[in-house]
């Protein structure tokens, strides 16, 4: 089998990993550099490999694990924290250089690290009119970037519906090519408070319809977002957040609903998560509208008719 693109690649893996076929998902992986393109290959090769890590991980094979994870450090790719805490659950020579080696690998990258945007206009877009905004946020983890995000949340979800698509990338390094959120959330807080200010200084956009929403840690950070207000929010859309207990105020919430705040949770029904139950609670006793969705067959994944669901969600928010 072959894959014109990455993504279906990924996506044919999601598929397998949701069945629990471990071992035809590693043995994709490896046979990632004959399947697909050469240059998909190239630019994904890092996430390729720490999924093989990954992969080697939860089948008990942990030498296999470590060469890996050993030639991706010592090729100076900086890895990220769940393949440094299974480092230093090991105990063999030499894994104390590796974990300073990748930590000098990380405080590099984060040096140079900003935040970083991308705005995709509705095809019809005039200066003198005002525009919703939909803010993208990315999960965290070596996936965590534009690039790959964008594939998924596609402009077509939003633009439908006439909004700019405004896909924002943090400023904190999760790992080689990969950013997160919730490391630090005072500076996601800066990051998407900057986003904002430059695409209204930008764009022609209503400050009355302004939108977020995003997968994983993304997710997390968007209901944060929503609720304290960071910026001029009307709804948020929240995929797969895992635990949201941290972002949960009565008050908060209270008066996000007095602003009209409306929001869309979504999950898998294989990887469903305890917390959520509380928080759609709160919402509903301190009157914030949220609907809730479960996606059938699913983990932790973006769907595949992901966009269809992102137009429903949005039509809620709209009403």
């Amino acid at each position: 089998m072959k894959f014109e693109h990455f993504i279906d690649f990924d996506r044919y893996g999601d598929t397998l990993f949701a069945q629990g076929k471990l071992d035809e998902v590693l043995d994709l992986f490896l046979r990632a550099s004959e399947v697909l393109p050469k240059e998909d290959y190239d630019s994904e090769y890092f996430l390729i490999t720490s999924n093989i890590a990954s992969l080697y991980r939860r089948s008990g094979k942990m030498d296999e694990f470590y060469g890996v994870v050993k030639e991706l450090i010592e090729s100076g790719y900086a890895c990220g924290n769940w393949i440094i805490k299974a480092l230093f659950e090991m105990e063999r020579d030499g894994v104390n250089m590796l974990l300073e080696k990748n930590n000098l690998l990380l405080e590099r990258a984060q040096e140079k690290a900003k935040m970083q945007y991308k705005v995709c206009l509705p095809s019809d877009y005039k200066a003198d009119r005002k525009y919703p905004v939909f803010f993208v946020l990315h999960g965290d983890g070596a996936d965590g970037n534009i690039h790959n995000f964008s594939q998924y949340w596609t402009q077509e979800a939003f633009e439908s519906l006439g909004c700019i698509t405004v896909y924002v990338q943090s400023s904190q390094v999760y790992c080689h090519g990969g950013f997160q959120w919730n490391l630090d959330v005072e500076r996601a807080k800066e990051d998407i408070r900057k986003c904002y200010s430059e695409v209204s200084e930008l764009y022609s956009v209503d400050s009355d319809r302004m939108y977020v929403g995003g997968f994983s840690g993304g997710a997390m950070i968007s209901v944060e977002f929503a609720m304290e207000d960071v910026i001029p929010l009307r709804g948020f859309i929240s995929l797969c957040p895992g635990s949201l207990i941290d972002y949960f105020n009565a008050e908060k919430s209270v008066a996000a609903s007095r602003r009209g705040v409306k929001g869309v949770i979504m999950e898998g029904d294989l990887d469903l998560e305890p917390s959520v139950q509380s928080i759609l609670k709160g919402f509903h006793d301190t009157g914030v509208e949220c609907k809730y969705v479960i996606n059938k067959g699913l983990g932790h994944v973006c769907p595949v008719d992901l966009t269809e669901k992102l137009k429903e969600a949005m039509m809620f928010l709209f009403s």
